[in-house]
């Protein structure tokens, strides 16, 4: 005699999670920009701030970087396939993933840092 066939567990039942939209509050008269604040930012708007993508970093004694040479490997402090560091006026202000797009590269941002200190932005290095 064959033993009795046992049946598959059952899944548990599936939660329903009741989603809904956060509540945004609307922007009333008092939260609308002044007159001159919009002037203010009109202003800004066209200022050049430079912006790189920094794909890592090392530190090298300068009798290494003078060794140099074409096809010469720098091991830098990422792996492949971290996200890179979008960087305004030296500032880390985001991170993203590389993309090429048309044999251009370019980076697709996936975090926006904290609010960056505004007067570290405008610093130039």
């Amino acid at each position: 005699m064959y033993p009795p066939q046992q049946q598959a567990p059952q899944p548990p039942e599936p939660k329903i999670i009741n989603a809904q939209p956060a509540p945004m509050r609307t922007l009333d008269e008092e939260n609308r920009l002044s007159q001159e604040q919009k002037q203010n930012l009109d202003l800004i708007m066209n200022v050049s701030l430079e912006v790189a993508v920094e794909i890592g970093r090392t530190r090298r004694k300068i009798q290494d970087i003078i060794a140099f040479s074409k096809g010469s490997l720098v091991v830098l402090d990422k792996l492949a396939g971290d996200q890179v560091d979008l960087l305004v006026n030296g500032q880390c202000v985001a991170r993203g993933d590389v993309v090429v797009i048309d044999d251009n590269f370019g980076i697709r941002i996936t975090e926006i840092l904290e609010k960056p200190d505004i007067n570290e932005l405008a610093k130039y290095s």
